[in-house]
Formats: structure tokens, C-alpha cells, sequence
């Protein structure tokens, strides 16, 4: 909607018109006429900044002119006034000048005085170019008046302008007016459509942006996003009035930024140790500092704070040396002298030399007394530092030569203490273990310490005579020519002979590798036996299976032997079968208690044929009694067996038991059907197809 867009409203309340515009923040210009009354509002921003009317202004306008009755308003997208002349918020100019309408109204009623009627329209009688005319708004913007509970309207005939009856009319109050309070929200809800249809309430894309802006910027915790957002904002809207503002709170926030980096930089400074570091940390957090702030404020302080930082550690040691009144005597004394070397020309280096001049007694008392505790305890270390900072600091005093001595003496003992920690660090290499008393003996043969020393050579030699022993356990235990089990029981013998030497471990060690061979040996051994036990198994079944195959062939030799007196019925066909010519069936000449040598129950029976597979045949099967019947109760018959029975294929239940009907293999020519029950143990003799 253009800019110029704005409108003439009749009907609307002016104090409604007034919170709708501060609700939207609306920019404009109110003309407002009343009867002969003429006035201007001014709305920067939804506040009213200024008002005039006749010889009035500012205040006392604003609330003459929102007392005005049957108000026209007039609209300009505009406000030539940039400065708040009113100062007040809106509810309360609003509260005072209908307050002083009810006091007019209720005066005029007292008065006699007839309502005033709307003011006439404009001269011209036209809306003018850019502006439209609302009238339909001004009856929605009145809600109906009630009396006594009962709504009333005015006189159909009745002219505008017409004051209502006295009757109809409810009583005047004073202060805020009821009907405001009543019809708000329809007025505003009107007044909204009326406005964004003369687009009143449009707002520049520039200021909603930037009024999106600070508000995220004010949730925004960081101040380094904050001004970047600022700075994005301002390279976006070049030349405009919201720029400059965003670039001006960029500034103040920077300011912010700034100070509150050099507080982190102080409370980084403060928390340096105060030490040989401390100066040289402290200038490198300054300095970083002026580098990335070098217009703030605090730059110069940063400075400042540069030049006092020798003087601030010297105080700080200082304040140590006052302290250290209170310690015991050689933390006193290591305080002191920390004092004097960081500061040899501090300014309390005086004043440091006399306290330390005065502890010279003390200081010998308290090196004989720590005399009796480094004997004690072995650590020369400590008598010795005493006895270096005795010498060094009390030339003059009349127990240095004896404290000389008891230096060389405190010196010998510690020298002893480092050997042995020397040759302890050579381990198991005792050769280079020896070496090192043997170097000290030749370069100090006068020693005190020679005696000891002496001991100590000797002791290596027998751990050397012991690695040796060792040496050759561990070259024959990885021997692997050698008997497995001989090697782990000779490895296990010194190990448990030598319990506590330095090859423990390693013995400890090789002892688990033996182990898992001779692991690995048992079970090859146990795997070969294994194997020898699979073969001798493999043999013995091979034998059996030539011998029972040997036994078969002379059964069947001997049954084809007795066929040949059947006259030519039974026919051999080399292949274990034999052919029935009566019948035409082929029949096993060997039958399965030939075969296996023991008997079947019924269901055994099924599953041998199934798998039979005797002259090269899949479809062996039980025979039919009947079929039994044809070769062994039909002349001539087929030779018996060993077999007093056969199973045949008719299985069924006879009463309680499962049963199945079988032929004997006597030979004869009556033949009657008897049956045997399943679970007994009987033969089979199969036929196909």
C-alpha cells in the first residue's frame, strides 16, 4: 500500500481510535473535527507526542480535544512532530479528558442545552484523491444504550443530530466512562478493519526489522553476537535512520564488550601463580589485550598495569618474607633465600640480609639437630642442602669449619645411598652393577665409604655365579631338541629351589610357555594313540566285513547249491538274487538273519528294506503272505534257512496288540495264516518289484 494512503472516519470514538493506534505503534497525523471545533494529534510510534488546538497545546490540547463530542477523524500517513512534548502515558490523558467530557455533558444537561449534532461534511462533499470514506463503521462503533435492563433504540423518525429524550437517556457519571469500558473491544476490533483497509497501521519495513532486531539482541546473552547482529543489520539498511541507531548501540555494546574482557583479563591476571612466570604471563595478557581493544578505555589502564607488575611480585615475595616469621626454621630460611636471588637489587634486599644474618645460630643448632635424622633415616639429601646454605651464607661465623666437615661426611653417606640406587638400576646386568663401585673405588681410593663398597662387590659376584647357574637352566629349557617333559620338570625343580632371584619372573614366565608345550605334546601323544586306536578299529571292522562277507557267500553257495533240485523254478542271477520263473518275482538269496546275524521286529523290518539295496536294486520290499506262501508252500520249494518264520507286509491291530501275518518255512502244501506280534523278534526275506 502506498505511503500516501490515509482517511477520513465518522463515528468512531477518538480515545478508541487512540489505543488501537498505540497497540499497532501506528505513525501519523489526526485531524479532528467537532462541530466548529478543529484540532491535530500527533502519533509517533502509537505516543501521542503532540497535540493543538485554537491557543492550546501539548497536554491541555490533547485533553480538550478528546473531549470533544461526534468527532470526524481525519488521517495522514505522516507526523512532522519528532519530539515528545506530552510525556505522559496514554491511559491517563485519556482518563482526564473523558472525565472532562462527562463534566461538559452532564453541565450542558443541566443546562437545558440540547446534544450537539455530528459536524457537516466536508464543503466539497467528495472523500479527497488518496482517502476513503468509512461511514459504515460509525453505527458497529455504538453499542445499543440500556435502561432498566431493556435495550431502547432511538425513533425511527428521529433526524441525526436529534437530542434523545431525557427518558431514554441514562444518567450522566463522572470520571471514566462506562460506555468505553463496554464497547472497547468492538471498537477496536472495528477500528482494526477500518485502519488496515486504509492502510494506517503499515509500517516500515526498516523499522520492523530493526525492532526485530533489538529484540532478538536483547535475548541474546552473548555481546560478541550481539554486535555482530547489530553490524549485519547496519551493512543491510545503508543510509537509514535505523542504521545510524543500530550502529550507535553497536558502539555502546562494544564499550560493554570491552570492559568486560578486561575484567576476565584481570581475574586471568590475578589467578597467575606468583612466580619466575608470573611477569612475563601477566605482560602477554595485557598485551593481548591493547591488541584486540586497542581504542578501549581500559587500554591505557592495561598499560599502566604492565609497569607495575615487577614491583607487584616483588611485593608479593616480599609479603612471604613477613610472613614467614611464623614458619619453622628452614622454611623461614628457603623463603628468605628465594627473596634475595629473584631480587638482588629489590628494594627490600637489605632489610632481607639482616634477617637472614641474625638466624646463623639457630641455623646450626637446627643443622645438628636434622644431623641425628638423616643417620636415622638414610637421606643425606636434606643435612647436606642445610650444610651447602650454612657455608654459603655464614662464612664468618665460628662453627664453619666444623659444618665443613660435616658437609665431606654428609657428602660420603650420599654418595653410598646414589651408588646403590645406581647399581639397583642396572637390574639383572650385574657385570655393569660392579662396574659402578669399581669406578667410584678407583676415582675416590681413599673413600670412607671403601669398606662397604667391598661388601657390595662381593654380593654381585654371587648373583653373578647364580645368573650363570640360571643362564644355562634357560638355555636348555629352550632347547627344543630336548624331551619336552624333561625340560619342564628341570625348569620346575629350580624354580622351586630358587624362589626369591631375580629371574623369578622370567622363570615364572618360561615355565607357563613349557607348560603349554608339553600340553601340546601330551595331546599330540594322546591324538597319535587316538589314531592308532581308529586304525587297529578300521582294521578290525574290515576284517569283519571280509569275514562277513565270506560267511554270505557260503550261504549263498550253499542255497544256490540246494536250488538246482527245483527243476529249474529258482534261478540264480550271480548278483545275490534269485528269480521265481512260476511267479516272475526276484527274491534275496541271503535273507536278513544271514545278513545280520540277528533278528527284527516288524518295524525294523520295514526300515531294512527300505535301505536294501542287494544286486543293485532300490525297491526291495516286505513280501505278501501270499507271496511267501507261492515258494515255501508250492512245490517244488525254495530252500530253507536258518529262519523258522518271515515277516510278511500285512500288518494290522488284533485286539490290544499291533500284530502281522507270517509264513513258516516248512515245506508243505497245506497252508494256513498265522500271525505274530510286531514287537517279536522274527526275518525277513525281500522281494521286488
Amino acid at each position: 500500500m502506498a505511503s500516501d494512503v490515509g482517511g477520513q472516519i465518522h463515528g468512531i470514538s477518538l480515545d478508541s481510535f487512540l489505543q488501537m493506534a498505540q497497540m499497532e505503534k501506528t505513525t501519523c497525523t489526526l485531524t479532528v473535527r467537532s462541530d466548529s471545533d478543529l484540532g491535530f494529534i500527533y502519533l509517533l510510534k502509537g505516543e501521542l507526542i503532540e497535540a493543538e488546538t485554537g491557543a492550546l497545546g501539548s497536554t491541555e490540547a490533547a485533553y480538550e480535544i478528546i473531549s470533544w463530542e461526534n468527532t470526524v477523524i481525519e488521517i495522514e500517513n505522516s507526523c512532522s512532530k519528532q519530539t515528545n512534548n506530552i510525556n505522559m502515558p496514554l491511559m491517563n490523558i485519556l482518563m482526564e479528558g473523558l472525565k472532562i467530557k462527562d463534566d461538559k455533558i452532564a453541565a450542558r444537561k443541566a443546562s437545558g442545552e440540547p446534544a450537539k449534532a455530528p459536524p457537516p461534511p466536508r464543503p466539497d462533499g467528495a472523500t479527497p484523491p488518496g482517502k476513503s470514506t468509512n461511514d459504515d463503521f460509525k453505527d458497529l462503533s455504538k453499542p445499543a444504550e440500556k435502561i432498566e435492563g431493556k435495550a431502547s433504540a432511538a425513533p425511527a423518525d428521529r433526524t441525526p443530530g436529534e437530542e434523545i429524550p431525557a427518558s431514554l437517556r441514562p444518567p450522566a457519571k463522572k470520571g471514566f466512562p462506562v460506555k468505553l469500558a463496554a464497547g472497547v473491544v468492538i471498537s477496536l476490533v472495528v477500528i482494526a478493519g477500518a485502519l488496515f483497509g486504509l492502510g494506517v497501521f503499515k509500517s516500515d519495513d526498516s523499522e520492523s526489522q530493526y525492532q526485530a532486531l533489538i529484540s532478538r539482541v536483547e535475548n541474546e546473552p552473548n555481546l560478541s553476537e550481539q554486535i555482530s547482529l547489530l553490524n549485519q543489520f547496519v551493512a543491510s539498511h545503508p543510509g537509514t535512520e535505523f542504521a545510524q541507531k543500530a550502529e550507535d548501540k553497536s558502539r555502546v555494546i562494544q564499550s560493554l564488550l570491552a570492559e568486560e574482557k578486561f575484567d576476565e583479563v584481570l581475574e586471568q591476571v590475578k589467578a597467575l601463580p606468583l612466580d619466575g612466570s608470573y611477569v612475563k604471563a601477566a605482560t602477554e595478557l595485557y598485551t593481548r589485550y591493547m591488541t584486540e581493544y586497542p581504542k578501549s578505555d581500559f587500554s591505557e589502564e592495561a598499560k599502566s598495569r604492565i609497569a607495575e607488575l615487577k614491583d607487584t611480585l616483588e611485593n608479593a615475595d616480599y609479603q612471604k618474607v613477613k610472613a614467614a616469621a611464623k614458619y619453622p626454621f628452614d622454611k623461614k630460611f628457603e623463603t628468605y633465600q628465594k627473596y634475595l636471588e629473584k631480587h638482588p637489587e629489590g628494594k627490600q634486599h637489605k632489610t632481607v640480609m639482616a634477617l637472614l644474618s641474625k638466624m646463623s645460630e639457630t641455623y646450626y643448632q637446627n643443622l645438628k639437630t636434622e644431623t641425628e635424622r638423616c643417620h636415622e633415616s638414610g637421606d643425606y639429601g636434606k643435612c647436606l642442602e642445610i650444610s651447602n646454605n650454612f657455608i654459603a651464607a655464614f662464612k664468618d661465623n665460628p662453627h664453619f669449619e666444623e659444618v665443613v666437615a660435616l658437609k665431606l661426611t654428609f657428602q660420603g653417606k650420599r654418595d653410598l645411598v646414589e651408588l646403590n640406587q645406581l647399581a639397583e638400576e642396572k637390574g639383572t646386568d650385574y657385570l655393569a652393577a660392579r662396574e659402578v663401585y669399581l669406578s667410584y673405588l678407583s676415582e675416590n681410593p681413599d673413600s670412607l665409604n671403601k669398606d662397604a663398597i667391598q661388601n657390595e662387590i662381593a654380593r654381585i659376584d654371587q648373583k653373578i655365579e647364580k645368573t650363570a647357574q640360571w643362564k644355562q637352566i634357560e638355555t636348555d629349557s629352550l632347547n627344543g631338541s630336548k624331551d619336552i617333559f624333561e625340560r619342564h620338570r628341570r625348569l620346575e625343580t629350580w624354580i622351586r629351589e630358587n624362589p626369591n632371584t631375580p629371574f623369578t619372573s622370567e622363570a615364572t614366565r618360561l615355565i607357563k610357555k613349557l607348560t603349554a608345550e608339553k600340553q601340546i605334546a601330551a595331546e599330540q601323544k594322546r591324538k597319535a594313540a587316538e589314531e592308532n586306536r581308529k586304525l587297529a578299529l578300521l582294521q578290525l571292522e574290515k576284517t569283519k566285513r571280509l569275514q562277513q562277507k565270506a560267511r554270505k557267500m557260503k550261504i549263498e553257495q550253499n542255497m544256490i547249491a540246494r536250488m538246482g533240485s527245483s527243476g529249474g523254478r529258482f534261478v540264480p542271477n550271480r548278483n545275490g538274487t534269485v528269480t521265481d520263473t512260476t511267479s516272475g518275482l526276484t527274491w534275496t538269496i541271503v535273507d536278513s538273519r544271514g545278513d545280520l546275524e540277528r533278528c527284527l521286529n516288524y518295524d525294523s523290518s520295514v526300515n531294512y528294506v527300505k535301505g536294501l539295496k542287494t544286486g543293485g536294486y532300490k525297491d526291495w520290499r516286505l513280501p505278501t503272505a501270499g507271496e511267501l506262501a507261492g515258494i515255501y508252500k508250492n512245490p517244488p520249494f525254495f530252500p530253507a534257512g536258518q529262519a523258522s518264520w518271515y515277516w510278511s507286509s500285512e500288518a494290522y491291530v488284533k485286539g490290544y496288540h499291533e500284530v502281522a501275518n507270517i509264513v513258516t518255512t516248512k515245506q508243505e502244501t497245506a497252508y494256513n495264516i498265522k500271525q505274530e506280534r510286531q514287537d517279536r523278534c522274527g526275518t525277513i526275506r525281500a522281494v521286488r518289484p
